[in-house]
């Protein structure tokens, strides 16, 4: 029950009890650019919705239930069926865009920009948009962070990234990438530099699962400042879909692994 939305419920209520403020991830680059203290303790529930977007919604009213508010990453296909991004707007959650146009312009860095600026376009009819974070397309040799090497997002009137827009030394990074919360070393992209992740680990932020995630904050051991980010699609209470979530990501992570090895080699 690894990533159970009850697995999930527990671990909102035990950051709770341990006194940990919430901020959306707008909320956080807006503070360390007015150069205002963060609080004490601190998490940014960060939610990159790949597919299934019932599944975010789901998240969000458990969120909702509790008064947190987190922040939603969506791709550009959420356009074509709105409905479950916009419940989760309703419910006061921060909508961003989940980028991936340097893939789908294979390569082609003004081709890329012109659909970035079509996608945001488009998604802020929906909602504010001004945060943006990158899918990692792993089955694709570009990287879509790659076009901000020719462009400024700010000009968008986007105001993070958080590949960019994190402080590191400052916010430890956790990811249910790979079907586990230590699953980097699968991630083709969704991973921070190695410096960063090495000192995570040197302090014993190192978790498997969502239940060590638990442990920690109640043995009050879980690092102050964080981003957890998820990917909603594998989390539900559906047992037979959580069997067949895991059983697919260790076939996904066997590939990514394969691809990685390849690059470095290439």
């Amino acid at each position: 029950m690894n990533f159970s939305l009850k697995t999930y419920n527990r671990l909102l209520e035990a950051l709770k009890a341990q006194r940990y403020d919430f901020l959306t991830f707008s909320q956080y680059v807006r503070k360390r650019s007015a150069g205002e203290l963060l609080p004490e303790k601190l998490v940014i529930l960060r939610h990159d919705v790949d597919k299934r977007a019932k599944n975010s919604t789901d998240i969000s009213n458990i969120e909702y239930s509790q008064r947190i508010k987190a922040t939603y990453f969506y791709r550009a296909w959420i356009l074509n069926e709105p409905a479950e991004l916009l419940k989760v707007k309703e419910l006061g959650h921060e909508i961003g865009y989940h980028y991936e146009d340097l893939v789908t312009a294979h390569g082609d860095a003004s081709l890329g920009i012109e659909y970035f600026e079509q996608n945001l376009k488009s998604l802020r009819l929906l909602a504010s948009v001004t945060t943006i974070c990158m899918h990692g397309s792993p089955k694709s040799k570009y990287d879509s962070k790659d076009l901000w090497k020719t462009a400024d997002y700010h000009r968008f009137g986007i105001e993070g990234e958080p590949y960019f827009d994190m402080d590191l030394e400052d916010v430890c990074y956790l990811t249910d990438t790979g079907g586990c919360w230590d699953g980097y070393r699968f991630s083709v992209r969704d991973k921070m530099p190695p410096k960063y992740q090495r000192q995570w680990e040197a302090n014993g932020w190192k978790y498997h699962t969502t239940e060590a995630l638990i442990r920690a904050v109640e043995a009050g051991t879980f690092p102050p400042h964080a981003m957890l980010t998820t990917h909603p699609e594998r989390w539900t209470d559906n047992v037979p879909l959580l069997c067949w979530n895991q059983t697919v990501q260790t076939a996904k992570n066997l590939i990514k692994y394969l691809l990685i090895r390849l690059r470095k080699q290439a």
